[in-house]
């Protein structure tokens, strides 16, 4: 929720997760008259009251009822009624560049664009047209000018089918080509054994459903690999040029990354080498998504990074979801600038909490913990493992819950 403190030189900047709207929260938020999601995000109003800036990275598409709000297990579109509820939770700004920008195409894409500009919520990485793209998108906050730039390794590919025309590549700020499809190791789920016969060519939902009716894993996590046909020269040197010129522009430039394994606690090899090469390029700041859970917070040439804020909102009953790094938390990550620099890291630690009609609620843990009914062994042991994760610390003494923690 933006603070108008523009003539003071000290500002707050806060960045969340991964944003999703998934079937078991869109099943249970429709009523008679629409879809209510407002309660989905009152839990962290007030963190979020605090700060001058909240960004986070959106992760469906708002393409209108006519071209059908999700069914499919990979491939998004949700109410607008959705981001009337981030824009009351405080988003001031969302990162487009994801692999779900292109689930319902251009069109979806760019209704996308239109439905947060009608909302006042600003946005980054998809665009309209090439001039679109080439403008360096920056925000005055507490009399700092900072520059936000988005980048995604790809757009779901693999689930939705789209293919980016070559006019109209300036879509997506794209770090490798399109149709590589993903850095991801993706181990198959193509077919399961039950009572000694393989049963083939279900939709891949009810495999996954199937699985965890039979006690069986559905998956595994994924790690990101390092492959020579990932390093795209043009792609690369179009974002080294982007940041060069935000530099030029701005006096802080946040480069937000969405890339890397799913569900794996520890970055790969790709991930490690963007990061080094934008901290090493000029970024003042690195935040990276996709993962769906926690990772590390390191420096690299002393430019903050972390690696993955985990997930912001989504569902823990859909299919897929692998609970042994804990999805269901996520980091707020936040900046404290000060004449023109970076004064101070800090970073929040919240958790998803689903009922078992599908509906949501957003918490910061120190509230959650503050209840007594929460205040229990196996969520401090939970929280103190996330806090241990993103800080990349092996230990702590006397770990205490509170709303934030310094970097």
């Amino acid at each position: 929720m933006a603070v108008n403190r523009a003539d003071e030189d000290c500002c707050k900047i806060s960045f969340i997760g991964d944003i999703m709207c998934e079937k078991p929260l869109l099943k249970a938020s429709r009523s008679s008259t629409g879809y209510q999601f407002g309660n989905v995000f009152k839990g962290t109003k007030r963190l979020f009251s605090a700060s001058d800036y909240v960004v986070g990275n959106l992760e469906t598409v708002f393409a209108g009822a006519e071209a059908g709000y999700t069914k499919e297990l990979y491939s998004f579109n949700t109410p607008d009624e959705f981001l009337d509820a981030l824009k009351m939770s405080g988003i001031d700004l969302c990162v487009t560049a994801n692999n779900h920008c292109l689930d319902r195409g251009i069109e979806g894409l760019t209704r996308t664009l239109d439905a947060l500009d009608h909302r006042g919520i600003s946005h980054i990485g998809t665009y309209r047209s090439q001039e679109d793209r080439d403008e360096i998108y920056i925000a005055k906050i507490g009399g700092v000018r900072i520059a936000f730039l988005a980048y995604t390794y790809g757009t779901g590919i693999k689930d939705n089918h789209f293919v980016l025309p070559e006019d109209k590549q300036y879509c997506v700020n794209l770090l490798m080509p399109q149709k590589i499809g993903s850095p991801i190791q993706y181990r198959s789920c193509d077919s399961i054994s039950l009572k000694g016969k393989v049963v083939r060519h279900i939709p891949e939902e009810w495999r996954l459903k199937l699985k965890k009716k039979l006690n069986r894993p559905v998956g595994s996590p994924r790690v990101d690999e390092l492959w020579d046909e990932l390093l795209d020269e043009t792609l690369i040197e179009r974002l080294i040029n982007d940041i060069k010129m935000a530099k030029t522009q701005a006096d802080i430039v946040v480069l937000n990354i969405h890339n890397g394994g799913q569900f794996n606690k520890s970055p790969g090899k790709y991930s490690e080498y963007i990061m080094e090469l934008c901290a090493k390029e000029g970024a003042d700041i690195i935040v990276g998504h996709h993962p769906h859970v926690v990772q590390r917070f390191e420096r690299i040439h002393g430019v903050p990074c972390a690696y993955s804020l985990g997930n912001y909102s989504i569902s823990p009953s859909t299919p897929y979801m692998l609970f042994e790094n804990l999805p269901e938390f996520s980091v707020a990550f936040h900046i404290y600038l000060q004449n023109k620099k970076i004064k101070k890291l800090t970073f929040s630690i919240l958790k998803i909490v689903e009922d078992k009609h599908g509906k949501m609620r957003v918490y910061d843990t120190a509230e959650l913990y503050a209840k007594e009914s929460w205040r229990t062994e196996s969520i401090y042991k939970d929280i103190k493992t996330i806090y241990l994760r993103f800080t990349n610390y092996q230990k702590i003494d006397n770990f205490r819950v509170q709303t934030e923690y310094e970097l």
